[in-house]
Formats: structure tokens, sequence, C-alpha cells
């Protein structure tokens, strides 16, 4: 399942079912021990309009909450070897500025998900090219200000288990060295 911010619609796939909407209302529909994996990035709660009536500006305490009542459906419609994938970035717009990650983190370890990787996704990276041409790929919003630019946000996996490991020879492309 993955679950994005925009509203809710469902296209079925040749292997698996790729759903997109607000994850509360989905996730509440969803049969429990279902899922084995969730995907989502909830808002940031920055004052953002996702052209919908959600509020994008709560007051950090219900901003956690919301996010904490939403980890606990995932928890029941998520498989006990299934992974979560929370995607999550800080901002300087709110009081918890560069703190908002973890504190987002803990209430995922509140309701009892365990964690596995931390994944660092750069958002913006320069490039070279063969003939030395350097250039940016990647995307984020430029801050105005006095602040330096978040240039990464952090993708959280997690589990409902303790120890969980990865089949690695399933999962991950070899490693070549191309220098």
């Amino acid at each position: 399942i993955f679950l994005t911010r925009q509203e809710a619609t469902m296209k079925k796939l040749p292997r698996f079912s790729l759903l997109a909407g607000n994850a509360a209302t989905l996730l509440a529909k969803g049969k429990p021990n279902y899922f084995s994996a969730v995907v989502t990035s909830p808002p940031y709660n920055i004052g953002k309009d996702y052209g919908n009536d959600y509020k994008d500006d709560l007051p950090m305490d219900q901003y956690l909450s919301m996010l904490e009542a939403t980890f606990l459906e995932i928890w029941r419609v998520m498989k006990s070897d299934g992974l979560f994938f929370l995607n999550i970035g800080n901002s300087h717009r709110d009081a918890l500025g560069p703190l908002k990650s973890h504190n987002v983190l803990a209430r995922a370890l509140k309701v009892g998900f365990h964690p596995v990787e931390e994944v660092v996704w750069a958002k913006a990276i320069t490039v070279t090219k063969p003939d030395g041409e350097q250039f940016n790929v990647g995307h984020f919003t430029p801050v105005k200000g006095q602040r330096l630019n978040p240039l990464f946000e952090y993708i959280f996996i997690l589990s409902k288990t303790p120890k969980f490991e990865f089949n690695r020879e399933k999962l991950f492309v070899p490693y070549t060295d191309k220098s």
C-alpha cells in the first residue's frame, strides 16, 4: 500500500494495489494484519494548501496526536512481518524546527513500532557529467530568510518486530565499483 497526501484514488496493478489518499480515511477501511508494507509521507504542518479540507497548520500537540492515531491504524492493518516506511522532513516554520522528524518518529515508536533503518534522502545533489559539466538534480523549495535549506528528508523504516532482518539477496542490487 502506498499512502500519499492526495485525495483517495485506487488503481489495480498486476501484483499489488496502489492506494493514494488520506491515510486516516483509507486505513480505517482496511482489514487487520493485511498489508505487507505501508509507505506514507504525512503532511508537514507548514500551512501548505493541499486543495482539500485538511488544515495544515495545527497546533503541534494536535499534529503529533493526529499522526499517532494514524500510526495506530497502520499498526492494525500491517502484517506482523511487514514494514512501515515513514518519510518526514524538518521545517524551521514550526516550533520543533530541526527536531520535528524525530518527534514524529517518537510517536511511531510509542505505538510499538521498532526502528529497522534510517535512510537520509538527499533531495538535491550536484552531478558531474563525463564532459566535466556540473548540474544540480533533485528538488527542494528554497527557504526564505536566515536559515539553511533543508536539503534532505528522513525515511524511517519500521517494523512490528524488534529484530527484523532484510533478505539482502532478494532486496538489494549488488554493489559494483565503477571508478
